[in-house]
């Protein structure tokens, strides 16, 4: 192969090269995305579990010293 034919396959080897490390940042930032919502919605749903655990123990109170009272 001619030094011209090398240096052709070479900056298009670098260009695929380029490309592909581009295509894998927009993937990864979709994917860091994706992540970051899905940890919003599960400490939404462990505030939300808190939140009712909370009212049950507070109920669940409120049920005992009634029932302190009758007897």
């Amino acid at each position: 192969m001619h030094e011209l034919d090398l240096d052709r396959a070479l900056n298009r080897t670098e260009g695929h090269l380029m490309r592909s490390n581009a295509q894998l940042a927009k993937m990864l930032g979709k994917a860091a995305s994706v992540q970051a919502a899905m940890r919003a919605e599960y400490l939404g749903r462990v505030r939300s579990l808190e939140k009712l655990r909370n009212a049950f123990a507070q109920k669940h109170k409120e049920l005992q010293i009634a029932n302190e009272s009758v007897f």
